[in-house]
């Protein structure tokens, strides 16, 4: 999914007032974090960097068919922003069933790097 797909989608499901660019920002934090989350913290090809979405026709990280994740997040930032409590929190907890389950697929798909043994005692 593009960045504008996503875009796109929330601003049919969810008439707002934020701009593109906004919405860009949103974007680029939420893959953000999963990079750092996930990817980073798995086995994966070398010289792997985060390139944040700047364009609408930037490719998101996650893709088809959890790309849902992208709808709950913008649609959890436009609710924050409105201060609309209740939907923001319905809203984010689609988002976290959905970062949930694209986690668990990312596990089963790529190994995680190996941890070193924690030597403290307490």
């Amino acid at each position: 999914m593009t960045a504008g797909q996503a875009i796109t989608m929330v601003d049919d499901l969810e008439p707002n007032q934020y701009t593109e660019q906004q919405k860009l920002t949103w974007l680029a934090r939420l893959d953000g974090q999963i990079f750092e989350e996930l990817v980073l913290t798995h086995e994966h090809e070398e010289g792997a960097a985060f390139v944040p979405p700047s364009s609408t026709t930037d490719e998101l990280l996650v893709p088809f068919p959890y790309d849902d994740i992208y709808n709950f997040w913008l649609q959890a930032m436009i609710a924050l922003e409105n201060g609309e409590n209740a939907k923001y929190i319905v809203q984010m907890q689609l988002f976290n069933a959905a970062y949930t389950n694209y986690g668990r697929l990312y596990n089963r798909k790529y190994k995680p790097y190996e941890r070193a043994p924690n030597r403290l005692r307490f």
